[in-house]
């Protein structure tokens, strides 16, 4: 246990202490919203975004606390509205910017279970080179080709080249994909395709047959692994998230884990590999509270929350 008896804050850390704090009051009030990132809840700023060059394009921009694992790619849920980090993240130390765009799409892919996965999507019947950060560089695709960007995640780590899909009534399939000018995107170019006698037109799915097993080994939610109830003492709670598969057994090797504490002004906590301590930061307020912590892996495919209540020793 490191002893912190003899350590005061430097200027810089009040400054950021400081600035941190004006930032989440400033979130908890009426200028914030609460979000869903990556399916994990959060409080966050969201700004209009004006784009003079497409007024078509529903942008906005998003700012959070620089303890979330927000990333270029993440999905962030609003109120009946759906949108895609496209950007990538600038982190001043206290709070993360990004630009979002609003989806327009939704595909939807049949696997061989029969369960129909939606896919967030961005349609567009432009090559955008940048998708967001020069926009003045597109050029006009033909009729029979389009361009569609998703998030690059594990959920849909079975999108490949062949794979067809419906669009605006018409078959589609992919014939390139582009998985690295924007890490956290996929840029996916389809072409159009002949319609098939098991199509599925009016419920936009397509019939895919020749596809790979999509989940082999259908994994159960996150686990976060400590105490329920702590309490105002001068020692660290461990907490460890871990990942198991459908029988119960640890995932070999395990994920690497992000967390985040929705109250973070009432703890200090400290990070081994995919262990978080935690200790409540002791003031002469030891009334009962309670804090929400969460887990992610990197990719954002698989997320958990843990609540934990905050008790006086007396």
């Amino acid at each position: 246990m490191k002893d912190y008896s003899n350590y005061y804050p430097s200027h810089k850390d009040k400054l950021i202490y400081g600035t941190k704090k004006t930032f989440q009051r400033q979130m908890n009030d009426t200028d914030g919203s609460d979000v869903l990132i990556d399916g994990l809840a959060y409080k966050a700023l969201i700004h209009n975004h004006t784009n003079p060059l497409n007024e078509y394009r529903e942008d906005r921009k998003i700012m959070c606390l620089n303890d979330i694992n927000l990333k270029r790619g993440s999905i962030v849920e609003l109120v009946n509205e759906v949108y895609i980090i496209i950007t990538d993240i600038d982190d001043n130390g206290i709070y993360k910017t990004a630009k979002m765009q609003k989806i327009n799409y939704i595909l939807k892919f049949k696997d061989q279970n029969n369960n129909i996965i939606d896919i967030p999507s961005i349609e567009s019947n432009k090559l955008d080179y940048s998708l967001g950060i020069d926009e003045g560089n597109t050029i006009v695709t033909p009729d029979d080709r389009m361009k569609i960007t998703v998030s690059n995640n594990q959920l849909y780590s079975f999108i490949k080249e062949e794979i067809r899909f419906v669009v605006d009534r018409k078959v589609y399939k992919i014939t390139h994909i582009d998985r690295t000018t924007r890490p956290g995107l996929m840029a996916l170019t389809l072409e159009f395709d002949e319609e098939r006698p098991n199509d599925d037109i009016e419920n936009r799915i397509a019939k895919n047959d020749f596809y790979e097993i999509i989940n082999p080994t259908p994994l159960s939610e996150l686990t976060i692994e400590g105490e329920n109830i702590i309490y105002y003492m001068d020692i660290e709670w461990p907490y460890e998230c871990k990942l198991y598969d459908e029988n119960s057994k640890l995932v070999n090797p395990q994920p690497n884990i992000n967390y985040s504490i929705d109250k973070p002004e009432l703890m200090t906590t400290n990070y081994n590999q995919n262990i978080i301590t935690i200790k409540p930061v002791i003031t002469e307020d030891k009334s009962s509270k309670t804090i929400i912590l969460s887990a992610s892996t990197d990719d954002g495919s698989y997320s958990c929350n843990k609540e934990i209540k905050i008790r006086n020793i007396n």
